[in-house]
């Protein structure tokens, strides 16, 4: 998946982080806004990052840390992509740099999602929001 992909998930929120680095780690995003775009219920969506070499997140005027536990604990809430080589992702509190060789995404419910899915259901998403405001 191209790593734009990351920018649907704005203002979800990292509740949790199994696996280890490097290797495959799992995300649980919780964003029950765009998950409530698809059918099943449920309140996150899993992001698997395989070949994983690095996370790494830096909370504005704190050490950096590679500690899932850690990471996880701090509920990083996404906010947008800041660059793509290497790959960072701004947070409200800091940023989190990542690489990994693939990512799948699936619902909670263990249905995966293409990155074509994915994108056009925020796209709706944030369109009919757009046509909700005053």
């Amino acid at each position: 998946m191209n790593p734009e992909i990351w920018g649907v998930f704005h203002d979800g929120s990292i509740e949790a982080i199994t696996g280890s680095v490097p290797g495959v780690v799992e995300l649980r995003i919780d964003i029950e806004y765009l998950r409530d775009m698809f059918d099943g219920g449920g309140t996150h969506l899993r992001v698997r990052l395989g070949g994983c070499s690095r996370l790494e997140y830096r909370q504005y005027d704190a050490q950096a840390t590679s500690d899932l536990g850690v990471i996880a604990f701090r509920e990083p809430e996404v906010l947008s992509v800041y660059r793509l080589e290497p790959l960072v992702l701004g947070w409200r509190e800091g940023e989190l740099e990542r690489a990994y060789d693939t990512m799948e995404i699936f619902l909670d419910t263990g249905a995966p999602l293409t990155e074509e899915q994915l994108r056009g259901t925020c796209e709706r998403y944030w369109d009919d929001w757009d046509a909700r405001r005053p």
